[in-house]
């Protein structure tokens, strides 16, 4: 069994998204959020997020099942 790795705050969602080769800015994060289905909610005014569901995310955009809007390149399926 997998274990959660919980991600409570903006900055942690930022960091696990650096070591995932993703966009780190806040409003490159908040625009997957809003647009690309990135996994993260806003609850009590604290985002939330699991570094294991952004990985999934993640994987999910390499096959191409996701899409991110600012994205130049191409995806095929």
């Amino acid at each position: 069994m997998t274990q959660k790795v919980k991600l409570s705050g903006i900055k942690e969602i930022q960091t696990c998204c650096g070591r995932l080769g993703l966009p780190t800015s806040v409003s490159s994060v908040i625009s997957m959020i809003n647009h690309d289905g990135f996994p993260a909610k806003k609850i009590g005014g604290i985002w939330i997020s699991d570094m294991n569901l952004i990985e999934e995310w993640r994987l999910s955009y390499i096959k191409g099942v996701v899409t991110v809007k600012n994205d130049t390149k191409k995806i095929r399926k």
